[in-house]
């Protein structure tokens, strides 16, 4: 992260908009920000964090920041932060807003964040999100490597080895290296599917080669078997096929000869409708088409005689029409000539009537400049009483201001007591969580007396501790375990005596002995006192149980409390340690009091001095409000007195306007028409314009509507001649047409066989009965023509007409057996068939799955290795500590030159920093009990070393490291080692920017930024290039 530019408003202590150009500090590498104490240098890191992460280290967001990061004076916070960042550099913009509300002044509006990227020089919008990408460090990792505020140099010193790994972690983003969950993952997930290869692989246990080979013999037998039935089977099938053949030619045979019969009845009736078929045809093939067209030419004639009689008769009737009109219409073209000299009267009357109402105009603007005129006046009465006033609060806040302490020492007072605060409430919870852990100490001794299992425990307990009592327990339960095993051998020996005894109650003299095949038993065995021997051992055996059950029972017990004890004991020996710690923050942070008028410790003492802070501030606040109230009121009134002259000149404008128009009518349109109607109202000239205008408007519909009736009548009057005409002609046409038509048709008569014309018609009206005897002739020959041909066809088969039905059944039953006995053999043939694929695929499936069981089982002794090296973060650990320890090595570099090798920082078994003192032997002591001049200079080492590294591994951020210290602390050798290790880094092209109050350190870096505080304007800055 390389800053550009940061611009500041209404920020702390800057009122009024500063603007900070980092190109030129950037330019020289090394570049510092000095100034008093209190003047606002610290501000500027500030604004920068806050750009970037939303957050600052003196300002929680439970604190009403918003309001308190504002100044006092601004009604507006605004930062603008423009750096370069990422890989390769892009560069990004930042800016922060809140206003203070117009209705309270102690409420201020959220901050309102926003982030850009420079698009081809466009800013455009992107995610907060984004940021924190590229930055790649959290807000505090941020602060305690690249800008390091003021009071945090040393943190990264003072974090305790957890705290410091887990940053180191996110730095170096070492959570890749976190592989147990992964490592964790994949050994369960390899387990699973283990488990699941070998369940799958019992279920193989039946599917062998041999049951394989079994199946595969009894296929073949089937299949041999169901080859001949086939073979059979499709021999009598060829046989039925020829049958059925025979058998449909036979039917067919029998249906068409009766079929034949039933037409040959119907043969004399379709004769005659073939001569009537032969007639109708004749007469419409010579007489259909002419009798159409004479039809059709009749008809017109009629048609074109009907219509010119219509024409006739309409022609009467419109002649008078036209007549009326043509009159009327020369009547209204004679009144419409004057018009225009109505229009021109209309037109002066109407500019009569606006020279009125600019008169009128004029006379109501000249009676609003005299009240805005009065207006002014009184208003420049009450501004000057406004401007005494503010002068004598500004007096007054001024005598205030002198009497409060500097802002930084209330700041370092006000985070002193907080502070101890802190230790006191810090130093009662541990105290309280002390006896607690005593109390509960004391229930769980008092829980182990009272236990129902440990009752024969009490005398141990009384005497030795649990931890001794659980040992002794332990061993009376090997003792009690050892017992029970030795009689229950006893117990088993005895049993097989008994079962020896009973065989030979069993035995008879020649029956053979199970055991020996002797059928001699002279001495028979028997054993009387072995059963009453085996009830004693059983009935021990049964107490020995119940006595082993006490024991684990008890063990169980102690056990749970044993671990109980230990937790609660450490916890009591944790708050011990964590007490004597607090004791002695406590006295160091006691020892740092250094504020005058105020006692030591002393809550009423401080709160006095805040309710003496928070009243002048509070006074203070009141005049600055109503000081701010009276600006805003004296603006106010400015602006209207700004309003009201500019409302004068407005209406000042408009009368003269008015005026020139007014002239401007005159001279145009005044004369005799305004002179006859002077005495006249404005409502009566406007009536007498109405008037006018409605006469004209009528005047000029009547002619327009009466044009429009002549032309409509005119144009129906060419119209009906036109057609009159036209239709005079086409009807000479149709009638010569009509008389050769009737010609053409009496010759065709003379050389037809019809007699007459009436006869042909007649015929010619029997169409659909025509249709009807032509279907039916046609349907009767198309069934009986087939039939015929066929009949013919079938009867020279003799086979045909001898065919033997009863064997053909006979066939058809053998066929079904025989298909019945193919299906079953072929059924079973399917059936082994699939299980010996089955079988095939199972054994395929037990072979693959067996390599596979053996595979996951070498993968998961792997897993469970890698497992274990992973767990608890142990190799995170590891690599955050050779981190840790390139860290300490790349520091020392740069302290041993600043202590001139002297001391040296090292890391103890819990990754704690300790100094190896070279002045005595190189023994080893705590970090703290370095001066605060060595403290210093370690933290800055351990600080540069950090950033070298997070530099070399987030190419992002940039070489670019800022420092927030005072350096008050180091003597004049001190801070010149200090200098030239800051300067070392000026050539190594890193970027390295100082904030301090330190003259001499200012003398030593040339190019800085000069920050003051103004009474008035709040903090100003200066570049030094600037100053001379």
């Amino acid at each position: 992260m390389i800053p550009v530019k940061l611009t500041l408003e209404g920020l702390f202590s800057y009122q009024k908009r500063q603007e900070i150009d980092f190109r030129p500090l950037v330019e020289a590498r090394l570049f510092g920000i000095f100034g008093p104490v209190g003047s606002g240098k610290s501000s500027i890191t500030e604004a920068m964090l806050y750009a970037i992460f939303g957050s600052i280290e003196r300002l929680n967001s439970h604190e009403a920041r918003s309001y308190n990061m504002m100044n006092l004076r601004s009604n507006r916070l605004w930062i603008d932060f423009i750096f370069n960042a990422g890989t390769p550099p892009q560069q990004y913009r930042i800016t922060v807003e809140s206003r203070r509300k117009t209705k309270n002044y102690h409420e201020t509006e959220s901050f309102d964040r926003k982030a850009y990227q420079n698009l081809n020089n466009t800013w455009i919008p992107i995610a907060l999100e984004t940021i924190n990408e590229v930055i790649g460090l959290s807000y505090d990792n941020f602060r305690r490597t690249i800008i390091i505020p003021q009071g945090k140099f040393q943190e990264f010193l003072q974090l305790g080895g957890t705290e410091r790994i887990k940053m180191l972690k996110e730095i170096f983003q070492l959570e890749q290296f976190d592989l147990y969950n992964k490592a964790k993952n994949l050994f369960d997930k390899n387990h699973e599917i283990l488990i699941k290869v070998n369940t799958r692989l019992e279920g193989y246990n039946n599917n062998t080669p041999e049951a394989l080979n079994s199946l595969q013999d009894e296929l073949n037998t089937i299949t041999t078997a169901l080859s001949q039935e086939r073979q059979k089977y499709s021999e009598l099938l060829e046989t039925e096929r020829q049958q059925a053949i025979l058998y449909s030619k036979n039917q067919e045979w029998q249906g068409l000869k009766l079929q034949f019969e039933q037409l040959n009845q119907e043969a004399e009736p379709m004769e005659r409708n073939r001569s009537f078929i032969k007639n109708y045809q004749s007469a419409d093939s010579a007489f259909r088409s002419p009798l159409a067209l004479l039809d059709e030419s009749s008809n017109r004639v009629n048609s074109l005689e009907k219509r010119c009689k219509e024409l006739l008769h309409e022609i009467e009737i419109v002649q008078p029409q036209k007549n009326d009109i043509q009159n009327l219409l020369s009547q209204l073209k004679q009144e419409s000539e004057t018009i225009p000299l109505r229009e021109n009267f209309v037109e002066k009357i109407k500019e009569l009537l606006n020279y009125r109402k600019i008169q009128r105009q004029n006379a109501a603007i000249n009676s609003q400049i005299k009240t805005l005129e009065d207006k002014i006046i009184e208003n420049d009465e009450i501004l000057s009483k406004k401007k005494e006033a503010k002068a004598s609060i500004i007096k007054e806040y001024d005598g205030y201001e002198t009497q409060l302490r500097d802002p930084e020492e209330i700041k370092q007072i006000n985070l002193w007591f907080k502070d101890y605060e802190k230790f006191l409430d810090t130093k009662q919870q541990t105290e309280r969580r002390k006896q607690s852990a005593l109390k509960d100490i004391e229930t769980i001794k008092h829980d182990v007396f009272q236990n129902p299992h440990l009752i024969f425990c009490k005398e141990l307990l009384s005497k030795k501790s649990i931890s001794e009592v659980l040992e002794e327990v332990q061993k009376r339960h090997e003792i009690s375990k050892n017992q029970l095993d030795e009689i229950r051998m006893q117990i088993q020996s005895l049993k097989v005596t008994t079962k020896l005894a009973d065989f030979a109650k069993e035995l008879r003299e020649g029956m053979p002995c199970p055991l020996c095949g002797s059928t001699s038993h002279p001495h028979l065995f028997s054993a009387p006192e072995v059963e009453a021997k085996l009830k004693e051992l059983e009935s021990k055996e049964i107490q020995l149980k119940a006595q082993q059950q006490a024991i684990i029972n008890a063990i169980n017990e102690l056990n749970q409390y044993s671990g109980k004890l230990k937790i609660k004991t450490e916890e009591l020996e944790k708050t011990k340690q964590e007490l004597e710690y607090l004791s002695r923050q406590i006295d160091a942070h006691l020892g740092t009091f250094h504020f005058e008028g105020l006692e030591v410790a002393n809550q009423q003492s401080y709160q006095d001095f805040t309710e003496k802070i928070e009243s002048l501030q509070k006074r203070m606040r009141t005049l600055n409000s109503n000081r701010n109230a009276l600006e805003k009121e004296i603006q106010t009134l400015e602006e209207k007195h700004r309003q009201h002259s500019d409302e004068i000149n407005h209406l000042q404008q408009q009368i003269n306007f008015l005026s020139g128009q007014a002239k401007i009518l005159q001279q145009k349109y005044g004369g005799m028409e305004w002179e006859e109607n002077s005495n006249c109202s404005d409502n009566e000239l406007q009536i007498i314009v109405d008037n006018t205008n409605k006469e004209i408007e009528r005047a000029k519909q009547d002619l327009k509507q009466v044009e429009e009736q002549a032309e409509k009548i005119q144009r129906r009057w060419d119209e009906m001649n036109a057609e009159i005409k036209s239709k005079s002609i086409d009807l000479d046409e149709a009638k010569g047409k009509l008389n050769l038509q009737k010609r053409q048709i009496e010759e065709k008569l003379n050389t037809s066989t019809f007699v007459s014309l009436e006869e042909v018609r007649e015929i010619l009206s029997k169409q659909s009965q025509f249709e009807q005897i032509k279907l039916q002739l046609e349907e009767w020959e198309n069934k009986l023509n087939p039939i015929k041909s066929r009949l013919k066809e079938l009867e020279q088969d003799a086979d045909v007409l001898n065919f033997d039905l009863i064997s053909y059944e006979d066939i058809k039953k053998e066929v079904k057996n025989r298909e019945r006995e193919v299906n079953t053999l072929s059924g079973k043939e399917l059936l082994i068939q699939n299980q010996l694929e089955e079988m095939r695929l199972k054994l395929e499936d037990k072979n693959r799955l067996m390599v596979e069981s053996g595979r996951l089982k070498a993968r998961e002794l792997r897993l469970n290795d890698l497992k274990n090296i992973f767990k608890a973060h142990g190799f995170v650990n590891y690599v955050s500590t050779i981190y840790l320890k390139n860290l300490v090595k790349a520091a020392n570099r740069r302290f041993l030159e600043l202590t001139c090798h002297q001391l040296q920082l090292q890391l103890n078994e819990n990754n704690e920093f300790v100094v190896c003192d070279m002045m005595n032997d190189g023994h080893l002591r705590h970090i703290k009990s370095l001066s605060g001049g060595q403290t210093f200079l370690a933290a800055f080492s351990m600080a540069l070393a950090l950033a070298d590294i997070i530099n070399g591994k987030k190419p992002g951020i940039g070489n670019f490291f800022f420092i927030d210290e005072g350096f008050g602390s180091l003597d004049k050798n001190s801070l010149r080692l200090v200098f030239e290790a800051l300067s070392s880094l000026q050539k190594d092209n890193r970027i390295v920017g100082v904030i301090s109050h330190v003259e001499d350190l200012q003398q030593e870096i040339p190019v800085s930024l000069s920050v003051r505080l103004d009474p008035e304007k709040g903090s100003q800055i200066t570049p030094s290039w600037l100053s001379t």
